[in-house]
């Protein structure tokens, strides 16, 4: 795997807390964009359009701490 598709898959494992996309169409999202910043401000996006109440930095380092957790394991 490229460390695209390590991203985009560990994005789509944070959302799928949530449910709002199914996971392919989460990876079909994340895989074109260009890095990780950009997958996590749609990551961010996608759960803040149906849970207003959500703030966007906590979200944003929740979806980032995220990542770097699943990587370093």
């Amino acid at each position: 795997y490229n460390e695209s598709s390590v991203e985009a898959a560990a994005l789509c494992a944070f959302i799928q807390r949530l449910p709002i996309l199914e996971y392919h169409m989460l990876l079909e999202t994340f895989l074109p964009l260009s890095d990780l910043e950009a997958r996590v401000n749609m990551a961010v996006d996608l759960i803040t359009s149906s849970h207003k109440n959500i703030s966007r930095d906590s979200l944003h380092f929740a979806a980032t701490t995220f990542y770097y957790k699943l990587k370093a394991a």
